[in-house]
């Protein structure tokens, strides 16, 4: 049961489905750029600095800003984690991009 355990955190630790565990693993995407260098989230060519559509999805960020993916951008939104409760008195803002 321990071997079985321990293969199990192992498989669910290699995110990038290249067998290696994230916490060893020198480049989390496999785009052959190492972490330390790869300064482009989307891969899409852009460093992210200049980048103006983080997510790659045709919107430029600024007006792409909707973190609970409802419609409203959290400029807007009053609930930006879409839990039910009113951003001013949540206190789980984990998920939340201000």
């Amino acid at each position: 049961m321990k071997i079985l355990t321990i293969l199990l955190l192992f498989t669910s630790a290699a995110v990038a489905n290249d067998g290696i565990i994230d916490f060893y693993d020198n480049d989390f995407d496999n785009d052959g750029i190492i972490n330390y260098y790869d300064n482009d989230a989307d891969n899409d060519g852009i460093i992210n600095y200049y980048d103006n559509d983080a997510d790659n999805d045709g919107i430029i960020d600024y007006y792409d800003n909707d973190s609970d993916n409802d419609g409203i951008i959290n400029y807007y939104d009053n609930d930006r984690d879409n839990d039910g409760i009113i951003d001013y008195y949540d206190n789980d803002h984990d998920n939340v991009v201000w």
